[in-house]
């Protein structure tokens, strides 16, 4: 990555990197500030459902614009 990237943009770029990698085990955290962003500040409009786990958001991926579906 080059150096001068920011925290955030390395983030990212792991975050994408686990996401499209079936091997890789899932996260178990993410920082809250990314994630206010992919859900567009935990939008009620962004809901897919709520169960006993939580809530359920649609979220994009910014860099590709990519839907995820979490």
């Amino acid at each position: 990555m080059d150096s001068g990237a920011t925290k955030r943009e390395i983030l990212e770029k792991n975050l994408e990197k686990r996401l499209q990698d079936p091997k890789i085990e899932p996260l178990i955290s993410l920082p809250l500030d990314v994630l206010e962003d992919i859900t567009y500040g935990f939008s009620t409009e962004r809901e897919l459902g709520r169960g006993l786990s939580g809530v359920v958001y649609k979220v994009y991926d910014h860099s590709s614009f990519t839907p995820i579906l979490n």
